[in-house]
């Protein structure tokens, strides 16, 4: 019981102060998709922290992984920025061909890095 609200105390920190640790996802990001546009998007980008449940993120690149690969490829940038379970961060990739439907699609969205 104790244990449960410790992990849960944990997440709803992470989630608060996202923007301490997102950077190292970023850098994952980028490490596997060297053309990658990082958009920050869902609640937190329209401003709702309190009703985040995870950060979303939006990469576009020319390569993004098919859909039956996505899930592993996120759980490595996940290893890779040394996160937890509770770090809450969902990873929606799209092919920059669609930039504009996807940020379209997202309403709210901040651009938080640009490959260089």
């Amino acid at each position: 019981e104790e244990y449960l609200d410790v992990r849960l105390r944990k997440k709803e920190e992470n989630l608060k102060n996202w923007h301490k640790w997102i950077d190292g996802v970023i850098s994952s990001i980028l490490d596997t998709f060297k053309d990658a546009e990082v958009y920050l998007v869902g609640s937190i980008a329209r401003g709702e922290i309190s009703r985040a449940h995870d950060v979303d993120l939006l990469v576009l690149t020319d390569n993004p992984p098919t859909k039956d690969i996505e899930k592993q490829i996120t759980i490595k940038i996940k290893q890779k920025a040394k996160l937890t379970p509770q770090h809450s961060v969902d990873i929606h990739f799209a092919n920059k061909q669609i930039k504009d439907e996807a940020l379209r699609r997202a309403k709210h969205y901040k651009l938080l890095r640009r490959s260089k």
